[in-house]
């Protein structure tokens, strides 16, 4: 009886140590996913590219709201009414 729950004592803290080895390296591995440094030197282009992106039609719709606000007619509305006078 005591061979019996010695074993089953031994089995269960074997299985505590894989645990918490699973968890710990499920711990690392998502540190190592969520590393912002890491991740932007892998992905600097496309991380560049969105940026770009983003400033560009921010940019674009910044100016239209400031023409729209004073009341000034956007480049392309202008170019547009020029080529239907002709």
């Amino acid at each position: 009886m005591y061979a019996e729950s010695h074993n089953l004592e031994l089995r269960a803290a074997e299985q505590r140590r894989h645990l918490q080895g699973s968890v710990h390296d499920l711990k690392a591995a998502i540190q190592q996913k969520l590393d912002v440094r890491r991740n932007a030197r892998e992905h600097l282009w496309a991380a560049s590219g969105v940026a770009f992106l983003m400033a560009l039609t921010a940019g674009y719709s910044l100016t239209d709201m400031i023409y729209r606000i004073r009341g000034r007619q956007p480049a392309r509305d202008r170019w547009h009414a020029v080529e239907i006078e002709r």
